[in-house]
């Protein structure tokens, strides 16, 4: 359909967006945004003050509340994070279980701990006994390091005793994935078990 831009109304915007704005709420919102910057701009650009531009409400007004997305750092308070720590240390050291409390006690990024591998331990006259990971191996580009205190050595004992991985600390427990390392949906699934669902996620316990 062409129309000229002066004859583009609400109606007809919300009719393009409008059969993707419940499935697809995130790539019909920019397409939105974009419609609504650019009659912003031919609305200045033709020095027209008659025709008022599509308003943020527009959304709203003709095609309701989207469908909001869970927060994937839905952050744990500090205060419940001996709680939750305790609720965690009642399960049997599965999997999940080894990579949350390794991420809680190194403060990595989880995705950091589920995906170590054997070869990131590390051990130098400087540093001691330590947890390494290179520039290309961090979200931020930069070189980290975890000194290996007692209580992360025990993890990684029974992770290599128990999972007797060679390359992965924590590899998945599955038969068909075993040469890959744990998923996010093992450790959320971890979170799930021990009532903390809608209270925190995977990235929250860290953050």
């Amino acid at each position: 359909m062409e129309l000229p831009f002066e004859q583009v109304t609400k109606k007809i915007i919300a009719e393009c967006v409008e059969p993707i704005w419940a499935s697809h709420a995130y790539p019909a919102n920019k397409f939105y945004n974009r419609v609504r910057d650019i009659h912003y701009w031919w609305c200045a650009k033709n020095d027209l003050d008659d025709i008022i531009p599509l308003p943020e409400s527009v959304k709203r007004l003709y095609l309701g509340k989207a469908k909001v997305k869970r927060d994937p750092h839905k952050d744990l308070p500090y205060i419940e994070v001996p709680a939750f720590w305790q609720a965690l240390s009642e399960l049997p050291e599965e999997p999940g279980v080894i990579a949350l409390k390794l991420a809680i006690l190194t403060g990595a990024r989880p995705a950091e701990m589920r995906e170590l591998r054997w070869e990131h331990l590390r051990e130098s006259k400087i540093f001691g006994k330590h947890i390494e990971l290179g520039p290309d191996e961090t979200k931020t580009g930069d070189t980290y390091r975890w000194p290996v205190l007692p209580a992360i050595g025990k993890l990684l004992d029974h992770a290599r005793e128990a999972f007797a991985h060679d390359e992965w600390v924590i590899p998945s427990p599955h038969r068909v994935t075993r040469n890959r390392p744990l998923t996010e949906g093992a450790t959320r699934k971890v979170i799930e078990r021990i009532g903390y669902k809608d209270r925190t996620t995977v990235h929250g316990v860290v953050s």
